[in-house]
């Protein structure tokens, strides 16, 4: 699982992680899960096969079930949340062996937890991810 604060990381992501399936080739290699409430306008159209929809009108709600029929899952820290609740986990509990959380210095500590409170197994590898000197931390009080 790849999550990151925005809608914008997540797209690049994903964007350099289809680069690879190029090469590899393999079927359910990547699902981009957006929320409905994102700006459709800025979503890469090479991220139309791998997403959720492509517009609010053609959204389409994912399940845990179909999350897990894939090898990579992009997504937003907050979005995660979805995932990882009680009501998705009673139908089908998914644990992410791993996690990576990109720009995790511009994300709030409380939106990182989300994922790794709700998804990371308990033996799951968690990498955060960043450069301190590209994007100073976000500091809100």
């Amino acid at each position: 699982m790849v999550c990151t604060d925005s809608n914008m990381a997540a797209d690049h992501i994903a964007m350099m992680l289809l680069q690879y399936n190029k090469k590899l080739n393999i079927s359910n290699f990547l699902l981009r899960a957006n929320s409905q409430s994102r700006e459709w306008t800025v979503m890469p159209s090479a991220l139309k096969p791998v997403s959720n929809g492509t517009s609010y009108e053609t959204f389409y709600s994912v399940s845990n079930v179909h999350v897990s029929m894939y090898r990579i899952f992009v997504t937003t820290l907050l979005h995660a949340a979805k995932y990882g609740s009680q009501k998705s986990q009673a139908t089908h509990k998914i644990q992410m062996s791993h996690l990576f959380i990109d720009e995790a210095a511009q994300a709030s500590e409380p939106a990182t937890l989300v994922p790794v409170t709700g998804l990371l197994s308990p033996n799951g590898s968690l990498i955060l991810a960043g450069d301190p000197q590209q994007l100073g931390p976000v500091c809100i009080s």
